[in-house]
């Protein structure tokens, strides 16, 4: 008997804050490591923890900072600098467009 194959994966993810699903490559991911420290995951493979993704817009930015998305996500306080950074990367690739 042979196993057949599966479809590749769909790599879609929901953005935190429009709740549009697309493709995690048009998203920015934000990691909770294990450790507790919040960071922006810029790498190919995912970094250990948990995921929120983020559509690489400023508009989305700005509703899951105001709905306190991050915050229910990843159930702890997000210091505003996380979101500082958050935007100053946004703003980086608006700039490379």
């Amino acid at each position: 008997m042979e196993i057949q194959k599966t479809k590749k994966e769909i790599k879609e993810r929901m953005c935190i804050g429009c709740r549009k699903v697309q493709h995690k490559s048009n998203m920015i991911r934000i990691v909770r490591a294990p450790n507790g420290e919040i960071s922006i995951d810029r790498s190919t493979k995912p970094s250990p923890g948990r995921g929120a993704y983020l559509c690489k817009n400023e508009e989305c930015l700005k509703l899951a900072q105001k709905k306190r998305q991050l915050e229910k996500v990843f159930k702890t306080k997000v210091p505003t600098e996380v979101y500082d950074k958050i935007e100053s990367i946004l703003i980086m690739n608006e700039e490379l467009k």
